[in-house]
């Protein structure tokens, strides 16, 4: 696994701080750079038009950014579709397929960004709604990608309160077909909305140490009734019937840790004690999920120098899945973990924390690194292997959200300008529509997670060029994607700019079949209809398994009339390519509109 990791992402890899928002961000890159720490960060819904004015407080205590985007477009394949028809072996039934249609869509895009600052509790807003109607089909469709978060300071430096949500349209199964339109295959996407409440006590001391007691509870709701029946197995499922297809997820998490702070010259460490219950449920089709885990671990660094230090941890896991899915041997995950390396501070601007280790039953990397090239480029990576569930990971990454929250605010308090995006990402893993890092599937397992992201701003011009590695093993089905994108922006003049991106994915599906007649019920497959065959239906489901290379290309030009009022066109293009034909398919999108900004 680690060997693959390497070869396939050079080893970009991403990882959930201590106290921060998930600093993110993979990459050992042939030699290992000194790298750095910023975050992916993909609207969900917006085509790829001109950057979002900043946020900035318009008070002392509320900042906003909102944008209003009426356009049209017209796509020539809305149901992202071969234009051959094939049957359930994948043999071609015909070179024209009824289901590659063409279609103009009339939208309205609303984007808004907000932040509320008050002295015990702050907030913040970020997200997209696009309502479209569909012409030919006279359909009226909503996507979103929405999330917001807040924390409240009930007694100073002891007792605090945090709450975060969000619902975003993804993808369903890591396969799904996707574009730059958000309005195409949505088939291929579920409606995924997701909150966590999150009371805990929080102490400092005077020499720096802190105590933490930390209590969670998040909940996942997928609605999926409607997806399109090539997501799961041929003929398992028709469209509309209102099968649920995939669980809902609720967890309750406890966190008692202490940091040591200033307590000792050289040496700090970190004490943790984790528990997690997390059942999924919900689904017509397959069964509930499960699993226990309890951790201990201490996390220890010390400085040989100013600069460099030796770091690492040693702790142990004890998970129980319950039987419920004879996925996993229970005694592959549970056990002793480890991880050793060290942390590099050789300069003002770079920051780099590696570690090789074992969890979970196979080797990892763990990493995060910051480094600012030059005053123009940043890049930044991380790495890190996680035991978890697919609908849970939209809740998990807001531990800490509460003190990037405070700190953003404190930002703008100074002056500053941002924009609260890249924190509301982080917490409830709102990403664009074709990176499909969130994309929606049934199981438990370990998941290794690799990141890399390398930023560079100029007078005119802004680039920045992210990719991410994941490959997660459910025990009965294994997923493998990389996602690589890269945006352009550059200013022509004082009204006209010009934008441009390009994505990349590959991804790998697979399972063995004999695995799915024995259990067809984990793989989507509903036995209790009239003639459902398992064997047909699982051979059916596999002809649609494996790799496939999707490239994605849009470029497009801004004009503004003023400083709130801008038009746009765009033209975007779509392809992706498989030794399975069924799975390949290509699309081209042409979308025009007028951006207010309030």
């Amino acid at each position: 696994m680690l060997g693959s990791m390497l070869e396939k992402a050079l080893a970009p890899v991403l990882t959930i701080e201590k106290r921060g928002l998930a600093t993110l961000i993979a990459g050992l890159a042939g030699a290992l750079m000194l790298l750095g720490g910023a975050v992916y960060s993909h609207t969900a819904l917006a085509q790829a038009v001109a950057p979002q004015p900043p946020l900035s407080l318009k008070s002392d205590f509320l900042g906003y950014a909102i944008s209003l985007s009426p356009r049209v477009g017209y796509t020539d394949n809305i149901n992202l579709v071969s234009g051959r028809q094939f049957d359930a072996d994948g043999n071609v039934t015909s070179e024209d397929n009824p289901f590659r249609e063409g279609q103009t869509i009339l939208s309205n895009l609303v984007t808004a960004n907000a932040i509320i600052s008050l002295p015990r509790f702050t907030a913040l807003f970020s997200g997209d709604l696009d309502f479209s109607y569909l012409v030919e089909n006279g359909d009226l469709v909503l996507n979103q990608s929405v999330g917001a978060a807040g924390t409240a300071t009930i007694v100073d430096n002891y007792l605090y309160f945090d709450v975060a949500g969000g619902s975003s349209r993804q993808l369903v199964g890591d396969n799904a077909a996707f574009s730059a339109n958000a309005s195409a295959a949505r088939g291929d996407r579920a409606t995924v909305n997701s909150y966590a409440l999150s009371p805990y006590l929080f102490h400092q001391l005077p020499n720096q140490s802190t105590v933490e007691a930390r209590y969670r509870y998040s909940q996942v709701f997928i609605n999926d009734s409607g997806i399109n029946p090539a997501v799961i197995p041929t003929g398992a499922a028709l469209p509309g019937d209102g099968l649920e297809f995939l669980n809902d997820a609720t967890s309750h998490e406890a966190l008692l840790q202490y940091e040591s702070g200033n307590l000792f010259d050289r040496f700090r460490f970190i004490a943790t004690a984790y528990g997690n219950l997390t059942e999924e449920s919900g689904s017509d089709i397959i069964p509930e999920f499960s699993f226990d885990q309890g951790t201990v671990s201490l996390q220890a660094q010390y400085g040989l120098t100013s600069k460099f230090a030796l770091s690492g941890a040693i702790g142990y896991d004890e998970i129980d899945t319950n039987d419920s899915t004879n996925f996993f041997d229970d005694e592959d995950l549970s056990g002793v973990f480890w991880r050793a390396g060290f942390i590099a501070r050789p300069g003002r601007r770079s920051r780099l924390q590696l570690e090789y280790g074992r969890r979970f039953g196979d080797d990892f990397i763990q990493a995060d690194a910051r480094y600012e090239i030059s005053r123009r480029f940043v890049f930044t990576a991380g790495a890190t292997r996680t035991f978890q569930t697919r609908a849970l990971a939209n809740s998990q990454r807001i531990t800490q959200i509460g003190r990037s929250t405070l700190d953003f605010a404190d930002q703008l308090r100074e002056g500053g300008e941002g924009s609260p995006r890249n924190i509301i990402q982080q917490a409830t893993q709102l990403t664009s529509q074709g990176g499909g890092i969130n994309a929606q599937v049934s199981g438990i397992g370990p998941t290794n997670t690799a990141f890399a992201s390398l930023t560079g701003t100029f007078d005119k011009s802004i680039v920045s060029f992210n990719t991410i590695y994941q490959a997660s093993d459910f025990g009965f089905r294994q997923f493998e994607n990389i996602t690589s994108t890269l945006n352009y922006t550059r200013n022509l003049s004082r009204r006209v700019s010009i934008y441009g991106n390009a994505l990349y994915r590959y991804s790998d599906t697979g399972f063995d079949v004999n695995d799915c007649v024995v259990n067809p019920q984990n793989f989507g497959i509903p036995t209790f209809l009239i003639n459902s065959d398992p064997l047909t239906e699982c051979t059916a489901l596999a002809n649609q398994e494996g790799v496939s290379h999707t490239l994605s290309g849009t470029m497009g030009m801004n004009y503004a009339f003023s400083s709130r009022l801008r038009a746009f066109g765009q033209y975007s293009r779509t392809d992706r390519f498989s030794p399975i034909e069924q799975l390949e398919f290509n699309e081209n999108a042409v979308t025009a509109g007028i951006i207010v900004d309030f």
